[in-house]
């Protein structure tokens, strides 16, 4: 194993020799991949014995503090035979049993004798704690599994004889516990009384606009515009803020309004020549020609396009707990929308030149969709709030009869602060 170990130095050794000279590097090259090969494999092998030894361990490791329900189970057996030699067994005396909603996961010994026959119950371990513990709340039964390996067995098999009902008897009255300390938590700091929520908001957002073409508008767009014109325009960030308002009542739906500024635009870098002008016929432009090039005219000019919103939303929501403090919200609906001002400069769809957004005219009242989802931190009279949000306007800002149609849009996060009132 040594020699082999060394062969790439005896190897190269050789090499030196006159009579090894036909020997190339590319030959050493392939005998030093091969050599990697072998060590590779090597580190394989040991990695995989390293890696079932370890698992064998965690093995027995596991068993060893999670014994075997049928082991348990035969331990069980033989004490009962050992203690009560003298109580027959036989299948043909088997009485069923059901647990009363009354009982629940009580246990007695009850035993009917006569005619040396015993009644021996059957208890359905799994039913019963299915009708213990209320629907919303089964997830709690299995998170208590993992926690015990015997209840696990349990709820799997579904029911037991006698033999084994006592060394249950604890643990299944530690689950039902358990079960009802949760559900009383959860309907105290339940979050399903009546009740309003106001707090302010602040939204960081992105914004940008969708653009089409006015096919109700005979006159033609200069060929120009969206190179020059459309793709100099990008979005832009800006902050929304104002008062969050929502009305709970005792089901998950809930309702949504207040009054926000937001703000919604575009960022514009314009640095482009004017080169042709409008042809027109009868006031509508036809076509487009060349100009000279002493009367080429230079546009630059950069800067964020923004349109100042009062807005009113009306969403209807829908939440469900995660957990006892943190729950998940939806909201979808419409938000009238009112322009309070525009401020930038927009190239024109058909000169290319820059106007002033104050001196055009757009649409004062404006419709809006929006949806949001995001997680809420609940307290005893408090909730914070991290939304995901999108909104877009349904209408177009231009007039009819502009030549391009703009739609504003903005997406973000939108982060409140609500303040629990007037619980009922």
């Amino acid at each position: 194993m040594d020699k082999l170990q060394h062969i790439d130095q005896l190897l190269r050794s050789a090499a030196q020799v006159p009579a090894n000279a036909f020997v190339f590097d590319t030959d050493w090259d392939v005998i030093e991949k091969k050599l990697g090969r072998r060590k590779n494999r090597t580190f394989a092998l040991w990695f995989f014995l390293a890696l079932i030894s370890i698992s064998l361990t965690g093995s027995v490791i596991y068993s060893t503090r999670h014994p075997n329900l049928n082991t348990l189970v035969s331990k069980e057996i033989k004490a009962r035979q050992s203690t009560e030699t003298n109580i027959p067994y036989s299948k043909s005396t088997e009485t069923d049993i059901n647990l009363s909603s009354e009982t629940h996961l009580a246990i007695s010994d009850n035993e009917h004798s006569g005619d040396n026959k015993t009644s021996v119950k059957k208890r359905y371990f799994k039913d019963t704690i299915t009708a213990t513990i209320p629907y919303k709340n089964q997830q709690l039964l299995s998170s208590l599994e993992h926690q015990h390996p015997l209840i696990k067995g349990a709820t799997s098999i579904g029911l037991f004889n006698w033999e084994i009902e006592d060394s249950l008897n604890l643990a299944m009255l530690e689950l039902h516990a358990a079960a009802q300390s949760t559900v009383a938590k959860i309907h105290e700091i339940s979050n399903l009384k009546r009740h309003w929520e106001i707090g302010p908001t602040f939204t960081p957002s992105l914004n940008g606009r969708f653009l089409s073409e006015n096919k109700d508008n005979p006159n033609l767009i200069n060929p120009l515009y969206k190179t020059l014109v459309a793709n100099s325009e990008r979005l832009t960030f800006t902050n929304n803020y104002g008062i969050n308002i929502q009305y709970h009542g005792e089901s998950n739906f809930y309702f949504s309004s207040g009054l926000f500024i937001s703000q919604r635009g575009e960022k514009v870098d314009y640095d482009y020549l004017i080169t042709n002008f409008e042809n027109r016929v009868s006031g509508v432009v036809s076509s487009y020609s060349e100009l000279k090039p002493s009367a080429f005219e230079k546009v630059v000019y950069s800067g964020s396009n923004s349109y100042h919103f009062i807005e009113i939303p009306l969403n209807i929501g829908y939440k469900f707990d995660i957990s006892s403090k943190f729950e998940l919200r939806s909201q979808i609906g419409l938000s009238y929308m009112a322009l309070n001002q525009s401020q930038g400069k927009k190239g024109d769809p058909i000169s290319l030149r820059l106007n002033d957004l104050s001196s055009l005219n757009f649409n004062t009242q404006n419709i809006a969709a929006n949806v949001k989802t995001g997680i809420f931190y609940n307290k005893k009279n408090i909730a914070f709030g991290l939304e995901p949000m999108f909104g877009a306007n349904l209408n177009t800002l231009d007039q009819n009869a502009s030549l391009i149609k703009t739609k504003p849009f903005s997406y973000g996060i939108n982060l409140s602060t609500n303040f629990k009132i007037s619980k009922k």
